[in-house]
């Protein structure tokens, strides 16, 4: 592929909170809430070490249950204009990645759409059973962290078979596209759990400042699905095959097509 063609197949830009900032967590209406119960239990019953068959089949599940959730958000969760969101850095600019000041409802839906997107991509990635259970795990801690839901009581998925919606209608992509894709793809998945850590430690932080240790606890032991899921995020964006990284992905982290090489153990700084 040419690196024009390349770059055409990028997802759509993921905006996230500005994790150093105060973060709200979003009052969600009542149908919200109750497919944000859903998708936190079809991401649970995700099968990551049984058959292929049953693997698949899960995350298609916890795909439609994620699409549902983003539709039961509303719709002015997003009412700026997200392409002429500035970059803060190369990196930023290249993984089609933007930091703002959003609303807790605004944060949601975003977050929503980026899980969305990385479980649609996961139906097809080759991951081992150990990333796509860590994945899978930190997407639900968002989910949960989101909906406000502290327990382990969620609601049962709505299954009934044949093929949903959230995953017909899809315009057909070559592997190529599909590779790169993946690549922006899981490295927004990284960058949502980098944000969601940062918001919990924070907050566990606080909590020990005040003496408050059980509840710090708490919010380290939800910060620590979100860490181990840093890894497998990388390995899910990093699905594609060498000669395709090195043809086709490389070429377009390094000048001149960015400003500054990307290809350094720093690149989502």
């Amino acid at each position: 592929m040419a690196v024009e063609e390349v770059l055409s197949a990028l997802p759509p830009i993921a905006v996230f909170c500005e994790p150093m900032q105060p973060h709200s967590l979003p009052c969600l209406e009542a149908e919200a809430r109750t497919e944000a119960e859903r998708l936190a239990a079809a991401l649970a019953s995700v099968p990551a070490f049984g058959t292929t068959t049953g693997r698949s089949a899960g995350l298609r599940a916890a795909a439609v249950a994620a699409a549902r959730l983003v539709r039961a958000l509303p719709a002015q969760g997003v009412p700026f204009d997200v392409d002429g969101l500035p970059s803060k850095s190369p990196v930023q600019s290249y993984f089609r990645v933007r930091t703002a000041a959003l609303t807790a409802e605004q944060a949601a839906r975003q977050a929503a759409s980026v899980i969305h997107r990385g479980l649609m991509d996961l139906c097809e990635a080759p991951l081992s059973g150990s990333d796509i259970a860590r994945e899978t795990a930190a997407m639900r801690q968002v989910v949960l962290d989101l909906a406000g839901i502290t327990g382990h009581r969620v609601r049962a998925v709505e299954w009934s078979g044949g093929t949903p919606d959230a995953l017909s209608g899809q315009e057909p992509r070559s592997q190529e596209e599909m590779w790169l894709a993946r690549w922006i793809i899981g490295h927004q998945v990284h960058v949502l759990f980098n944000v969601y850590a940062t918001i919990v430690l924070r907050a566990a932080a606080e909590r020990l400042r005040t003496g408050a240790v059980r509840e710090a606890i708490h919010r380290l032991v939800r910060a620590t699905v979100y860490v181990q899921g840093f890894a497998a995020a990388r390995a899910h964006a990093a699905g594609l095959p060498a000669d395709f990284y090195n043809t086709a992905v490389r070429p377009t982290m390094v000048p001149t097509v960015v400003s500054v090489p990307l290809t350094t153990a720093n690149t989502m700084s």
